[in-house]
This record gives C-alpha cells, structure tokens and sequence, in this order.
C-alpha cells in the first residue's frame, strides 16, 4: 500500500544532509515502538511504515531551526512518531493500537489504578503546535514555530534538571528521554505513549514513572510561566486570523521584544548582583551600534573615579 501522499518539499543541502545522516531515527523508532503484530495492520507492512516515518524526518528536516539549542535527533523523533501512529490510525481506527491507546489514556484518570499525574495547564496542552495544518500558510516561521521552539527549550531545561537529580536507578537519563519524546512533546494526546506501557517496556514501577512525568511537566510548566513572551505568543495566535500559523512579522518581534524588555526591567530593580551581572554579561555580547551609543551615554554619567577604575580594569 503506498504512502499517503503529501506536498513535495524543496530542501536545503543542509536539510537533505540531515535527513541523509538520521535516516535511522526511522528504523530505531519501528524497531522500539511499533511490535511486529500492529505493522501489517490493515495490510500496511514494515515497508509503508518505513516511507511514513521518512515524511515525518523531511518534515522535520524542513522546519529545524539548530539556532534554538535543541538536538535534531531530539526534534525528529515526535514527528516521526506523530507521522507512524497517524498512518496506523487512518488504517485501523478501531484496531489494537487505539484499544492500546485508551487504556494508557484511563491509566491517568482512574483513581483505583495508582497515583494520578499532574498534566501540563491546559496553556500549555494547547501551546503544542500542530505544524503546518493549512497548506496555503505563507513561508516564514509562525506563531506555532516559535511557541514549539520555546516548549522545546523549556523541555531541554527540564530535562538536564530531572536528569540530574539524584536517583537510585542509573536508567533515569532514558526514561526522561522517553517520557519527552513519546508523550510531553507529542501534540496529539492519542498518539501519546501510554505510561503503562513505558513503565513495562523500561522495567519501572508505575508509580517512578508518573513521578518523572510529574517532575518534567512541573519543570517545563514552571520555565514557561516566568516567559512573558510566551504568553504574548499564546494571545496573539488565539487572536490572530490564521492562528499559530500566522507569520511572525516585524512587528510582533518587535511586540515580542518590547515585551520582554519591560520584564526584565522590572525583575532588573529587585534582582540581586548574580542577575545583574548575567544581564549586563548578554548585553555586552552584542556588538550593534546601538548597545555601543548606549555605552557611550552610560560612560559618561559615570563619577571620573569609576571611569579611572574602568581603565585600570580593562588594561
């Protein structure tokens, strides 16, 4: 059975590179997620899950950003996931792999099944970008790319810090990475990997898994809140006409700029010295004429004494 058909995508050598070098992602995501009784499901082999996971690698080869700190093979593996679970869904709605689906779906809301996970704010759940649903939006990043890339981010901060913590287990470094990849950055609750099913597949108890689950969540919630530039994002892709598929013009960056500015100003007036001197420390990096006129502004206001210091300093 051939592939679903999609629009072709004209790719950078960069991208095509990409794709080239992680072609693999595919294979290792079948071999780990999909049993060999669920890819002949509907008559769909190995060989059709294979080309599905493939659109899903191009796609993300085509909207990877690496300027965003995020690793590709991190970024890659959800849409191939997202690409395989819908092919296997559009073929069989009601066979095994959605009667697998809803059971992990139950595992979280029945009280009588264990403890109960605390999910991501609604904000958050809605956050989750569904890139490119319309076919006619105009090239450029969008409001979803940008609103993705900080839930990425936020999601690769969490991670260090669950990661990091102290645990009896050495294998808390996978489960994390298998809590994020097959469920926390997967759009689509019922493409999401059941908590069950990870717990057995990873030899956990239950109860180990919901609290990672809990601990990355709280974390990527917690990062998230303190972005005032995320729920700038959020308001203007529900107010915007095309959603979080508006482009992202000049002047909303400059929206999103301002908007951010302000925030740190106001945490500038009550921070402590270590957030000061980070903040001056970004400042500096720039090289723009700009920062360099407000150097010259900022010098000049400055006691001869502190200038005098300053030469002795920088020498």
């Amino acid at each position: 059975m051939p592939c679903t058909k999609k629009p072709a995508v004209a790719l950078s050598s960069e991208q095509r590179r990409l794709v080239r070098e992680n072609i693999g992602l595919v294979g290792v995501h079948l071999r780990r997620y999909v049993p060999r009784s669920l890819q002949s499901v509907g008559g769909q082999d190995r060989y059709d899950l294979f080309q599905e996971g493939c659109l899903g690698l191009v796609e993300a080869a085509s909207t990877f950003r690496p300027e965003r700190g995020i690793a590709f093979a991190a970024y890659a593996l959800p849409r191939i996931h997202h690409a395989v679970s819908l092919a296997l869904k559009r073929r069989n709605p009601q066979g095994p792999l959605a009667t697998r689906r809803s059971a992990g779906n139950s595992d979280r809301h029945d009280p009588a099944s264990g403890p109960r996970t605390v999910s991501l704010s609604r904000r958050l759940e809605n956050s989750l970008p569904n890139r490119r649903s319309n076919p006619n939006v105009p090239a450029g990043e969008t409001l979803g790319d940008r609103i993705g890339g900080k839930i990425q981010r936020a999601a690769s901060l969490a991670r260090e810090k669950v990661a990091a913590a102290r645990a009896i287990r050495a294998d808390r470094c996978r489960l994390v990475d298998i809590l994020l990849e097959e469920r926390i950055l997967i759009p689509e609750e019922t493409s999401r990997r059941p908590l069950r099913q990870i717990a057995r597949d990873t030899g956990s108890s239950f109860a180990r898994v919901v609290q990672t689950d809990d601990r990355l969540r709280e974390g990527i919630r917690v990062i998230l809140d303190a972005d005032p530039e995320f729920q700038s994002l959020r308001k203007l892709a529900r107010c915007a006409a095309q959603g979080p598929d508006q482009t992202v013009s000049d002047s909303i960056d400059r929206l999103l700029a301002r908007t951010g500015a302000a925030e740190i100003v106001r945490r500038f007036r009550s921070a402590g010295a270590e957030f000061r001197d980070r903040l001056f420390t970004e400042l500096l990096r720039g090289k723009s004429a700009d920062l360099e006129s407000f150097l010259r502004w900022a010098a000049s206001a400055l006691p001869a004494e502190s200038r005098e210091r300053l030469f002795r300093d920088s020498t």
